[in-house]
């Protein structure tokens, strides 16, 4: 067992996060020995939490998370297809914006400065 001060230093989590997803059921609830302390056990750091923040690292929202967790479906290597198409999507849209902004350069013959310091206007 776990204290929540442990899980919030083991994960660099607040632990007022890790209260939030307890309320939203992200994580399963803590029990509570001597009073108000809260402890968790191993498998909700282990599985749950590292889970939790994988999804977090592909992008994924908290309220498309709680869903992901609860699919029956749920696999790192699909998760990991999707963000990486939405990733695939994402350089395609900035290639094709890089482009009409070279397009633009040349049509008023302006030159592509490699550096650009933007300041407070």
């Amino acid at each position: 067992m776990y204290s929540i001060s442990d899980v919030s230093e083991h994960f660099h989590l607040t632990v007022r996060t890790i209260r939030f997803y307890e309320s939203i059921g992200l994580i399963h609830a803590s029990t509570r020995k001597s009073g108000k302390v809260r402890y968790f056990c191993e498998s909700t750091i282990t599985e749950e939490i590292e889970k939790i923040l994988f999804l977090k690292q592909l992008n994924f929202r908290l309220c498309d998370i709680k869903s992901l967790l609860d699919a029956p479906f749920y696999t790192n290597q699909l998760l990991i297809n999707i963000r990486l198409s939405q990733v695939d999507q994402r350089i395609s849209q900035l290639a094709k914006e890089k482009e009409e902004l070279e397009q633009k350069l040349q049509k008023y013959q302006w030159e592509k400065l490699d550096y650009v310091i933007l300041t407070r206007f």
